[in-house]
């Protein structure tokens, strides 16, 4: 899907100038009274903290997108009022053409995998042979074109390692960041490791596994679970 969508709205905008004056101003500010709450102390007895208030406005910011969020996806795909929301529609409703044609690979994925045997679905077509489950399947198509890569690591992993070989990966990262919060919540290193594997894991849903980012990804969790190993305390990985 291209960008254009969104950039229809953004530059069609009237209050957009307002909007980007109104933050610099805020960041301007922000940095202004950063710079007078430190100026008079030591740099070495700084410490910085986040009111409770800011960290529940912006816990509640969170919930807040993520329920809106679900409301426009249930709204456009269960009862079917695309038309309500323009062009913000082309990322919301889940068709074969959502996301340069990924409904379209999805789809067929999904059917294919429900016509596998029970062996099949519990140990998966084959590490690497998502494009020969597709190749017949989707020959022909509208597109044009050959899908080798689902573009969504979870159904890719159902495809080819079948159901067992996507619990394992799925409880592979949840236990890690299950430990990361548990034992290693103290040290802002850990958390930093966790969270990169967590952006990872959230952005899967619509990529493929590149060389270029998913050994990053790795060492990262890497990292982590070094960081949560020990006497129950997190170590400094920073060091």
């Amino acid at each position: 899907l291209e960008i254009d969508s969104a950039f229809r709205i953004i530059v069609n905008y009237s209050g957009l100038l307002y909007i980007v004056i109104g933050l610099w101003l805020v960041t301007a500010l922000a940095y202004l009274l950063d710079y007078m709450t430190k100026k008079d102390k030591d740099i070495s007895d700084y410490k910085e903290s986040i009111g409770g208030g800011v960290r529940l406005a912006w816990l509640v910011i969170i919930f807040v997108i993520i329920g809106s969020g679900i409301f426009l996806l249930l709204d456009v795909n269960v009862n079917g009022n695309a038309e309500r929301y323009g062009v913000i529609s082309n990322y919301l409703l889940f068709n074969d053409e959502w996301g340069t044609h990924r409904g379209y690979i999805w789809r067929n994925a999904i059917e294919s995998f429900h016509a596998f045997s029970p062996f099949k679905k519990l140990f998966g077509f084959g590490p690497d042979t998502f494009g020969i489950v597709l190749l017949d399947k989707t020959k022909g198509n509208v597109y044009g074109e050959l899908f080798d890569n689902a573009h969504n690591e979870y159904l890719h992993y159902l495809i080819t390692v079948g159901i067992l070989g996507l619990a394992a990966y799925l409880t592979y990262l949840v236990s890690f960041v299950v430990r990361c919060i548990r034992r290693g919540c103290s040290n802002p290193c850990v958390i930093a490791a966790m969270m990169a594997v967590v952006c990872y894991s959230t952005q899967a849903f619509v990529n493929l596994n590149l060389p270029i980012a998913t050994p990053i990804m790795w060492l990262m969790l890497t990292l982590g679970a070094l960081g949560c190993s020990g006497n129950g305390q997190a170590k400094d990985v920073g060091n």
